[in-house]
């Protein structure tokens, strides 16, 4: 049984609806399934580029048959509003295997799935999957490979870290408009030795450019990654597409940026500084882009990832008439690499949101066994001496790869990312 659902509030700091979750019984360790999932790369890889290629995608709200912001569509909206499918919320998770491991076997196991008794349930990904992580690969691999054996119930957003990928045709290397970037350093140091890691590269930088940046779902949930178009953004967009729909100025390049790298700040306003520091936005802010958007984006609240918060989820007590929930999936320091590789403050509990019908997700707080951690801190991270065997390295898979990045990417390959910048931004 699960213990009763507890309103942890103090004066000090507001905070949502938490409850904490028994711990599940897990089919494989996190350890065992790292090992599983590092074996099973090629192969998953190759599944996922063929989906690709044959746009049998099994993800939901995908562009181009989307907006990169729209309202959930149909039937999934009318879904939601009638309470038949949970929605579950997974936060920023930066290459943190064991914390996606540990969240999908929860939901899982709460949904019987992969038996006659299954029932139906959906995942919200908030966006970046990779990047600060020890096992961003397979952490990206495990996401692919369940969105593939549950499909069209998994909504992936956009992070910042997913949409920074690109292809350097000079150079022949993956590069990235965000720092740190570990997820390219490895694409860059071991495709080499083994070519379908370069498959891979294509291919994320192919779903990246087809994931939503925002979704409003249908009582006024706004889930994205970051926040929201800033006043010159918006501005912007006002000044370019005079005539065209409120929609499409929300799918413009300069509030599609916004999406994704805006941050909260605990003032009313803040005027953009975008030479200067990371732009933030205040709950003065987030009222008028509401009040802006009122009659065809109608926001009530916005659940979000991006900013890392100590406790893995924060509710913005400044934001009061429209609140907005901050929410991390990740268990490790992201900020140490060398407390994430050692587990040192990694956190007891991780963050699992759920969907709440007229009111901010709820926040559902997971143990785990702690011989399962001691475990799964046991494998090294993969590098070009400990790879899997079954890892191809032949001349032939080299071609092959080169001749999948023609289909599934032809975009992919920049002198410059799509934005036309080079700047790395710390993010």
């Amino acid at each position: 049984m699960l213990p009763a659902l507890t309103q942890q509030r103090t004066r000090r700091q507001v905070r949502p609806p938490t409850q904490i979750i028994g711990q599940e019984p897990l089919a494989l360790t996190a350890a065992e399934n790292l090992v599983r999932v590092r074996a099973a790369a090629p192969v998953i890889t190759m599944r996922m580029v063929k989906a690709l290629i044959n746009s049998r995608l099994p993800l939901l709200q995908m562009v181009p048959e989307h907006d990169y912001v729209a309202p959930l569509a149909a039937p999934e909206a009318e879904g939601y509003l009638r309470g038949e499918v949970p929605w579950y919320v997974l936060g920023d998770l930066h290459g943190d295997f064991f914390a996606l491991h540990t969240l999908l076997t929860h939901i899982r196991a709460k949904h019987q799935a992969g038996t006659p008794q299954a029932t139906p349930f959906r995942v919200l990904v908030l966006g970046d999957v990779v990047d600060r992580g020890l096992h961003d690969t397979e952490t990206l691999l495990l996401l692919l490979e369940a969105a593939m054996e549950h499909p069209h119930c998994f909504l992936w957003l956009a992070g910042n870290h997913d949409d920074a990928l690109y292809l350097d045709a000079g150079a022949a290397r993956f590069e990235a408009t965000v720092a740190p970037s570990e997820f390219k350093d490895k694409l860059n140091d071991m495709a080499g030795a083994h070519p379908f890691l370069r498959a891979l590269g294509y291919l994320f930088i192919a779903l990246a450019a087809r994931l939503p940046r925002a979704v409003l779902f249908p009582d006024g949930t706004l889930a994205t990654h970051a926040g929201i178009p800033l006043r010159d953004a918006m501005a912007a967009a006002e000044a370019r597409g005079a005539g065209q729909s409120g929609m499409a100025k929300l799918n413009a390049p300069a509030c599609l940026h916004d999406f994704l790298w805006t941050r909260a700040a605990a003032v009313a306003t803040r005027r953009p500084a975008r030479r200067t520091e990371p732009a933030f936005y205040g709950h003065d802010d987030f009222e008028a882009f509401c009040r802006a958007t009122e009659a065809f984006f109608p926001v009530r609240r916005m659940v979000r990832g991006h900013d890392h918060v100590a406790e893995g989820y924060l509710l913005h007590r400044n934001f009061r008439s429209r609140p907005v929930l901050t929410l991390n999936s990740f268990g490790h320091d992201v900020a140490d690499g060398r407390a994430a590789a050692s587990g040192e403050g990694y956190r007891k509990r991780l963050c699992l949101g759920l969907m709440q019908k007229d009111a901010l997700p709820r926040v559902d707080l997971l143990p785990f066994a702690p011989q399962d951690f001691a475990q799964y801190r046991q494998v090294a991270p993969v590098t070009v001496h400990n790879a899997p065997e079954n890892w191809p390295t032949d001349s032939d898979e080299r071609i092959s790869t080169e001749h999948r990045r023609a289909q599934i990417a032809p975009g992919a390959v920049h002198g410059s990312p799509a934005g036309g910048s080079t700047a790395v931004v710390q993010g």
